[in-house]
């Protein structure tokens, strides 16, 4: 019952972050709401790694944190930013659906 109320929660910051990437005007403000949907989608890696009893996620989860902050953190630094922000999201979602 609490882990889905948790997941249900998490799936709702989730949510917000992406109105934040599709609202949002300014550049900087789309880095960062891909930084939260990355942070948020390591947190539903963990919570599946609860749910599942297996250990191995928690390893993915942390491999994806480190990736995606590093990559999101070059993005940042690049002035072409839009084109990459856009390659990233569709990566995303590549990687859930």
């Amino acid at each position: 019952m609490i882990i889905n109320v948790i997941l249900g929660l998490v799936i709702f910051g989730l949510l917000l972050s992406f109105i934040r990437l599709v609202r949002s005007s300014s550049i900087e403000s789309k880095v960062v709401a891909i930084d939260i949907m990355t942070t948020i989608s390591s947190g539903l890696i963990v919570i599946f790694a609860f749910i599942s009893d297996n250990g191995l996620f928690l390893d993915v989860a942390l491999v994806y944190g480190i990736y995606w902050g590093c990559s999101n953190s070059s993005l940042f630094r690049r002035r072409n930013l839009v084109c990459s922000i856009l390659d990233t999201f569709s990566c995303l979602l590549e990687l859930f659906f």
